[in-house]
Formats: structure tokens, sequence, C-alpha cells
């Protein structure tokens, strides 16, 4: 595929989104104009955080992708794994803002605190942005071992790719 016709796939695929996001967020908010109502009412029933809400949801995607790559198939026929992508392009982006607003409201860099990044050399640190501040106090080891899984599932995947298994 030429540039440009990634670029043009890649500006329909996201305004389709955009789209989509516009009419789901009027349907879930019910004439709220708080952006992010639908997730909190997870918190307020006093089921999880609205991360750990919007973590389930990513999740199920995720699930649902990783069924289609190892059978080939879905058996829901109404919902292409192309939408599931979508769906979740727009959790992560709706994540993103979530985080972010919450960061801007609650959070900034406080001075002197410090991470040791996995992998990174000993005494090596990294000041965390606000966002990584706001995830680490929120979801802690959670977030951290929930991640982990994903990319041990990625790397698995991969190794099994390369030796001609099926993932």
């Amino acid at each position: 595929m030429h540039r440009a016709d990634y670029l043009k796939e890649f500006e329909k695929i996201t305004s389709d989104m955009l789209e989509t996001t516009k009419k789901k967020n009027a349907d879930y908010s019910a004439g709220s104009n708080d952006a992010f109502g639908n997730f909190r009412m997870v918190e307020h029933l006093g089921i999880a955080d609205v991360e750990v809400g919007m973590l389930t949801r990513m999740t199920d995607k995720i699930s649902r992708i990783s069924s289609f790559v190892k059978n080939g198939e879905l058996q829901v026929k109404d919902e292409s794994v192309y939408d599931t992508l979508k769906d979740l392009a727009v959790y992560s982006i709706i994540m993103a803002i979530y985080i972010k607003s919450e960061s801007d409201i609650n959070m900034s860099n406080e001075p002197g605190e410090v991470v040791l990044v996995k992998g990174s050399q000993p005494g090596m640190s990294v000041t965390p942005s606000p966002e990584e501040n706001y995830l680490n106090r929120n979801l802690g080891e959670g977030f951290a071992a929930w991640t982990q899984r994903v990319a041990d599932h990625c790397i698995e995947a991969d190794k099994r790719k390369l030796e001609g298994q099926r993932i």
C-alpha cells in the first residue's frame, strides 16, 4: 500500500470512529454533559473504578480479536473484527482523554517523584508524566499486571507465528 493510500484510509477510519463516538456518546450520556457518565456509572454502582471499567471493555475487545486470530473467524457475524479493532481504538482514545482530564484536574508531576522502569539499568530513573502518576496511583499493580499479561500474550503469539504454529 502506498503512503498516500494509507493516510487516506487512516483518515476515513478515524472520521468514521469520530462520527460513531458522537452518536454513542449522545446515546450513553442520556442528556448529561458528562462525556464519561456511562463509565462513571460502574463506580457509582460500586462495581469498579472508572478506569477498571474502561480496561474491562478494552479487554473484552482484545479477547474477541484474540479469538479471531486463533480461530480465523468470529461466531457473531453482525460485528466484524474490523469493527472490534475500531472499538478498541476508540476505547483507548476515550481512556487517554479521561486520564488527561483527571490528571489536569487532580495531578501534577510532583518534584522528586521517580520510578524505576522495568528493563532499565540499575540507578536509572524516569520522572513519570502526570498521566502515568495518575494510573500508578489509581490502578497500581492491577494495571501493571494487566499490561504485562497483554504484552506477554503478544510476545508468545509472535513466537508461535514465527515457528509456524497456529496462534
